[in-house]
């Protein structure tokens, strides 16, 4: 039985094209940082968040993990 059908491969990620061109084709990266930016600050013991302070934390959190702190606090408006 064929499962496949003429255009089911749309929108598929190209692995040769990928390797070929030494672009990332795993989620490690992106779940390391998913786990630095939400992981170890937001899910601590007997933390609770708002939807609106967890977003401000983890854009916080962003900025200091790009190393773009200083830049942040320098164009802050207050």
């Amino acid at each position: 039985m064929n499962l496949v059908r003429r255009g089911a491969s749309v929108g598929l990620t190209q692995y040769p094209l990928y390797r070929a061109r030494n672009w990332q084709i795993g989620s490690g990266m992106i779940e390391s940082i998913a786990r630095q930016l939400v992981g170890i600050r937001l899910k601590g013991p007997g933390m609770q968040w708002t939807p609106e302070g967890a977003s401000a934390i983890t854009a916080l959190r962003a900025h200091n993990i790009n190393h773009n702190w200083h830049t942040l606090w320098r164009n802050l408006v207050l």
